[in-house]
């Protein structure tokens, strides 16, 4: 992933195109693992990925960063541009059907934070701030995308008691 991530900064550092990144987390996924089971949690994270996958264009990616979080680049795309199509797969999340001795039908949203790959910073600092993002999201009520702005600066390794103080713009479920 961060090989990938450098490659599409330095193609952006050159002028060539620019790229955003979005770190998506699963709204309260704990939940669905304590009510469902582990193998459950594998279901509907895989059925996430392939949702999403097939909403992408083909040069897009998607990374698992971790758990039920997962970074998602878009090489040639701002963030605005990021956000509009983030907000479009949102909106058209499917129910997802666990199998197993009782089918089950349940509802897993997600939110994102959103930034730019900027040239100037290293990729590590991008997706640090497509992760404060994503908490300004959870502050804003889960399910819903947040772009990254420098208000947001001075926030680094934030906790769930400081989510507070961040602000941003968001964009919640109708």
């Amino acid at each position: 992933m961060l090989s990938r991530l450098r490659e599409l900064r330095e193609l952006s550092k050159r002028g060539v195109q620019d790229c955003s990144i979005a770190i998506m987390d699963l709204d309260h996924f704990k939940r669905v693992n304590d009510t469902y089971g582990h193998a459950a949690g594998d279901q509907v994270l895989v059925a996430w990925v392939n949702y999403i996958k097939k909403n992408l264009r083909k040069y897009d990616r998607v990374y698992r960063y971790g758990g039920e979080e997962f970074l998602l680049s878009f090489p040639g795309n701002d963030q605005q541009s990021v956000k509009e199509l983030i907000e479009r797969l949102r909106d058209g999340i499917p129910e997802i059907t666990l199998e197993g001795d009782e089918a089950k039908s349940i509802m897993v949203t997600a939110s994102f934070g959103i930034t730019t790959l900027d040239p100037s910073l290293h990729v590590e600092e991008s997706i640090n701030r497509a992760d404060i993002a994503l908490y300004a999201a959870k502050k804003a009520g889960r399910n819903c995308s947040c772009i990254w702005d420098s208000s947001m600066a001075s926030m680094h390794n934030v906790e769930d008691g400081d989510l507070d103080e961040i602000s941003g713009e968001t964009s919640k479920a109708h």
